[in-house]
């Protein structure tokens, strides 16, 4: 099926070619993921065989997809700092031994560990959605 659509020309009056051609494309992105999410939608919600999605379906997915799709997707700084502050936790418990701490060097490592731990948790806390 193809769907069509009219944009009043004085809107786009000032689009370049190339602007109207990534326009369509965006629109046409953004419809199958919504259309994607009406089908996931309406799997959840079926009690029978029979599929029918309806313009409330629509409705719902373009709500979700507006809402959710920008928060799901974490960078992958974020990422990577998420598996600095767990990895650096289990080493910092790991290397707290109090017999061991009496030795400079020891506790010089032991402090550097656990200030990347707090640093990248804090980071974390602070720069979240």
């Amino acid at each position: 099926m193809n769907l069509n659509f009219d944009v009043n020309d004085d809107q786009i009056s000032d689009f370049t070619e190339q602007a109207k051609s990534e326009l369509l494309s965006v629109v046409r992105n953004k419809a199958i993921e919504i259309i994607d999410e009406a089908n996931r939608l309406e799997e959840t919600r079926r009690t029978s065989n029979s599929k029918e999605i309806t313009a409330t379906t629509i409705q719902d997915a373009y709500s979700f997809t507006n809402r959710f799709s920008n928060n799901l997707k974490t960078p992958k700084h974020i990422k990577w700092i998420q598996a600095l502050a767990s990895i650096s936790s289990i080493i910092t418990g790991g290397l707290f031994d109090i017999e061991k701490m009496k030795d400079p060097y020891y506790l010089i490592i032991f402090l550097v560990v656990l200030a990347i731990a707090i640093g990248s948790s804090v980071y974390l806390i602070f720069n979240r959605k």
